[in-house]
């Protein structure tokens, strides 16, 4: 990917390059963001499209047109049918700022920023110019779409003229629920998708409100603190067929009511921050004025100020993201599934080129158990479905030390996928090949034994045989020692130590049979439930929605 296409992606609330629904935001929700890093900045990007991008909504409130930003948008029309653009159809619209009213120093500064931009490279040839090199210089404009120092400067010379600030940071909160401090009241008890929160406490969620005698209402919830420049917008169209008035909620604060065909809002206009709902419903759907103002008696606003800055805890990834290894083990499940890799020690190992199906993705297979005997299940992967080669079986485990930003998981052992698996955790793991003199005797392989206190398995021993009814002689012409075939069935067998030097000596089957008994027990090899790596199989290991992975090579 090109930086412009890097831009056009990551900062098309400004320049909106496609209409973004709320259908698609609803796709992906979830409580906590699974570590695959491409899905982050993508879930707070479609969050802000969803309030730019999405059909007009018509907001002339109170009366206050004055809350019109003085530029108009050029926007796609939508099928009323099935809520697609129009193709070669498109209509003039008003624009409203969400950091607040028109005579706002914010909203000001949005003005004269949305009029600069109207103007500025309208080709696209600056931002073609711009190639694959990004200037450390405008680091500071990264949540503003700056490509240029001309645009930074620009933006600093409106900021410093209205008393604003520029948003410095922006905080997960899929990986930092705990930034939300108070905000996690506001939304108690309610199905909410929280996307993310600037360093100043301006935050966005999708979610569900809850009506009695309705049921669940569609929401989105945007709020911009006061001193701080922001870009995020809203259509509005039809503004005289709306109804609008002033309700004071039952948490004792005032707000601005408003609904429409097709949408309806909230507003809330409070000391220091500028609060919209968003409802996907309108009049010309189920709203009625005692629904909408239900609706604004599902939160307490008062919640919302003062505002508090947001409060970062340095913990762990898995105590960021996970509650238990099986929801680890899904999360790198799913994304093999989706990507053909197997993310495992900070490393994105890629096992096959087709991906993103059951078909492709469901003759492998995966069981989860306490194999080793520590008291945590692991994950034990047979990726069997490609070239022999390619094939691989591993057993890993939940890394409770991990503190990078790969997921916390760590390999125990990595084989070809011939695995069994023994009660005092011994491991036998079968050669790719069996192309020497065993025959049907033995499958050629090598002996693994479980250290504890490393929490791996390590290998002590491979295992060979030699039955001559296939060959008398072997491939130096040494004939085959039948003075150490003692029970004279026509087999013996080979031991190697792995700290052993030299070629192993053979053995007859009773003293390997005494041999093997010492190292893997007298019972037989456990009983594993493996499963078909498919998508329902990896969602039964959680609670949790899969995310959705926005960039999937199609399968084949």
């Amino acid at each position: 990917m090109n930086d412009r296409e890097l831009y056009r992606r990551t900062f098309s609330q400004v320049h909106p390059s496609k209409t973004i629904t709320w259908e698609d935001v609803k796709q992906m929700k979830q409580k906590r963001r699974r570590p695959l890093g491409r899905l982050v900045p993508l879930a707070a990007v479609i969050a802000l499209l969803a309030l730019l991008g999405g059909t007009a909504v018509a907001v002339n409130l109170f009366g206050l047109r004055d809350a019109l930003l003085p530029q108009r948008q050029e926007v796609e029309v939508l099928d009323p049918e099935t809520g697609l653009p129009v193709p070669g159809e498109k209509t003039q619209v008003d624009v409203i700022s969400l950091s607040g009213f028109a005579n706002t120093p914010e909203s000001k500064a949005l003005a004269e920023w949305q009029e600069f931009l109207d103007g500025y490279d309208r080709d696209g040839s600056i931002l073609n110019s711009v190639g694959n090199a990004i200037d450390p210089a405008l680091d500071k404009y990264f949540y503003y779409g700056v490509y240029t120092q001309e645009m930074g400067d620009r933006l600093d010379e409106i900021v410093e003229k209205y008393g604003l600030k520029l948003h410095t940071d922006m905080i997960d909160l899929y990986e930092h629920p705990e930034a939300l401090g108070p905000l996690a009241e506001f939304t108690q008890e309610k199905e909410t998708y929280w996307t993310y929160m600037y360093e100043d406490g301006g935050c966005h969620f999708d979610g569900y409100a809850y009506v009695e005698g309705w049921g669940l209402v569609d929401v989105q919830f945007q709020r911009s603190v006061k001193g701080t420049f922001n870009e995020v917008q809203l259509s509005v169209m039809d503004a005289a067929k709306y109804q609008e008035w002033s309700y004071q909620t039952d948490s004792g604060v005032e707000v601005l009511l408003a609904m429409g065909p097709g949408k309806s809002v909230i507003l809330a206009d409070l000391p220091d921050s500028f609060v919209v709902f968003n409802i996907f419903i309108g009049t010309d759907g189920e709203m009625t004025r005692e629904r909408l103002e239900a609706v604004a008696d599902c939160y307490d606003f008062s919640v919302l100020t003062p505002v508090k800055k947001p409060v970062v805890e340095e913990r762990t990834i898995q105590e960021r993201l996970f509650d238990s290894p099986r929801e680890l083990y899904a999360a790198a499940l799913w994304e093999l599934w989706n990507t053909g890799a197997f993310p495992i020690d900070g490393v994105e190992n890629q096992l096959a080129d087709s991906f993103g199906s059951d078909e492709v993705m469901g003759g492998n297979q995966f069981a989860i158990r306490d194999i080793d005997g520590d008291g945590k299940e692991e994950l034990i992967l047979l990726f069997t479905d490609t070239y022999t080669a390619g094939q691989a079986g591993y057993v890993a485990a939940f890394d409770e030390t991990y503190t990078g930003q790969a997921l916390p998981l760590r390999t125990q052992l990595q084989e070809f996928p011939i695995l069994a698996f023994y009660e005092n955790g011994a491991v036998t793991a079968g050669w790719s090949h069996n192309q020497g003199l065993a025959g049907d005797a033995l499958w050629p392989y090598t002996l693994y034994r479980y250290d504890a206190e490393m929490d791996w398995y390590e290998a002590a021993a491979t295992v060979d045989a030699w039955d001559k009814s296939l060959r008398d002689t072997d491939h130096e012409g040494k004939a085959f020692p039948d003075e150490v075939d003692k029970d004279g069935d026509g087999v013996v067998y080979y031991i190697r130590s792995n700290w052993a030097r030299g070629e192993a000596e053979p053995v007859d089957g009773e003293e390997y049979q005494t041999w093997y008994a010492a190292e893997v027990g007298t019972g037989e090899p456990l009983k594993l439930q493996y499963q078909p790596l498919t998508r329902e199989n990896i969602q039964a290991l959680t609670d949790e929605p899969l995310p959705i992975y926005p960039y999937i090579m199609p399968a084949g």
